[in-house]
């Protein structure tokens, strides 16, 4: 119910954001850019990590490497992230300390547009998702679909994207299955000043197995040249879980971003 409550009051912001891009656009134009530019190439560094020691050891490793290249019609995207934790634990039978893997994920999206006018694309999305404790420890995605700009202001971004296409997933206990999945995901970028920008992702893949929704809410703060800080709040709900598992799962990070 928190879940839902949460994304209808994204939605909400999303809207009124529209009349308020408005009020940040300069030019008052509210004239739309091209969504596809030149030739340009953008890569960005995230590394986060946690360690705690005293009563309670445990070692955290987040991390993000993204690559956004464009070329004529056509834009690049790749990402690869990862979360890794180990903590200490008292082995109940020989009352020595043992160090056990508590968290491993990793997660590699690939997609490409193609531009068919100044705010519209066609897309093809690929995503990979390795979860070695989750509910499903892998899934992979497959789309083909639409793309388009919905606000081009000069501080406020809002782009929106519908695809169907397949989902292959495997449980934990090794089954596989697959079935039709419909996409739909969506990025929000406000730019608050020259040193600080606020973006806010969605995503929400649907299936006879399993309807999948992701929020992230991120702040980004520049701190010298072209290093970083940013602070987030992620959360990922999974409608078909087992009782002894959470249908919401959170997270919340600090990371240096670092673009090259």
């Amino acid at each position: 119910m928190k879940f839902v409550t949460f994304f209808a009051a994204l939605i909400f912001l999303l809207n009124a954001s529209t009349v308020s891009a408005r009020l940040y656009d300069e030019s008052d134009s509210f004239e739309l850019e091209p969504l596809i530019t030149d030739s340009t190439l953008d890569i960005s560094a995230e590394l986060g990590a946690l360690f705690t020691t005293g009563n309670a050891e445990s070692t955290s490793i987040l991390s993000k490497l993204a690559l956004d290249y464009e070329m004529n019609n056509w834009r690049h995207k790749y990402s690869f992230e990862s979360l890794y934790k180990q903590d200490a634990q008292i082995d109940s039978e020989t009352n020595t300390s043992k160090t056990v893997t508590s968290a491993e994920k990793y997660k590699l999206n690939a997609e490409a547009y193609y531009k068919i006018t100044e705010t519209k694309s066609a897309l093809v999305f690929w995503g990979n998702e390795f979860d070695r404790f989750g509910q499903y420890t892998s899934i992979s995605t497959l789309v083909l679909g639409y793309n388009f700009r919905a606000i081009d202001g000069s501080l406020i971004k809002l782009d929106l994207n519908v695809a169907p296409g397949f989902t292959f997933i495997e449980s934990e206990d090794g089954s596989t299955q697959s079935a039709p999945v419909l996409r739909g995901s969506g990025v929000y970028k406000w730019t608050i000043n020259s040193n600080t920008r606020f973006t806010q992702t969605f995503t929400i893949e649907t299936s006879e197995i399993n309807t999948r929704a992701i929020i992230e809410s991120s702040i980004t703060a520049k701190l010298h040249g072209s290093m970083q800080m940013k602070v987030s709040y992620k959360a990922t709900s999974d409608d078909d879980v087992d009782d002894t598992l959470a249908h919401i799962n959170t997270q919340t990070s600090v990371t240096l971003v670092v673009n090259f």
